[in-house]
């Protein structure tokens, strides 16, 4: 979270008076992954950007729980993934769950190219298709690294 979220939640707790475990009742239920609702939730927090002649497209998850789904259905979410590549026409893609929970990320991708720039820029190793990063990054946080990254191959 940033400074402002952390001062808009010490706000809404004391103006509402809010239960001191409600931010986690409200992960959990933005955590909610069945099956039905993965694709719906992948889709709904996806971006595609286009930088020089590369296009790619970054899913973002922010979930408790997220080391479980990683480990039972990365297959799952590989799907979705190569479906959205070919839908947006992309020439890389990749999935960033960050586990609120575990403080860290997950990078699940097939695709050689973000794998190579994930690895570089995060200094990340992926094991099969899944990598692990210490501490939060979102994918407005990412997108700047891999423009810059990208520039330099121009």
């Amino acid at each position: 979270t940033t400074s402002r979220d952390r001062a808009a939640a010490e706000w809404l707790n004391k103006t509402a008076q809010m239960p001191t475990d409600f931010w986690r009742d409200q992960f959990m239920a933005k955590s909610n992954v069945t099956a039905g609702n993965l694709e719906k939730r992948i889709e709904g927090d996806f971006a595609h950007f286009n930088f020089g002649n590369r296009a790619f497209g970054i899913a973002q998850l922010e979930i408790m729980g997220a080391g479980k789904l990683v480990s039972e259905r990365t297959n799952e979410i590989l799907v979705i993934l190569k479906k959205l590549k070919k839908t947006y026409q992309l020439d890389f893609i990749f999935q960033s769950i960050i586990a609120l929970d575990e403080d860290k990320n997950y990078f699940i991708t097939t695709d050689k190219e973000a794998r190579n720039i994930l690895e570089k820029i995060f200094q990340v190793i992926f094991n099969g298709e899944i990598a692990k990063r210490p501490g939060f990054i979102m994918r407005k946080q990412i997108t700047p690294l891999i423009k810059e990254e990208l520039e330099k191959s121009l």
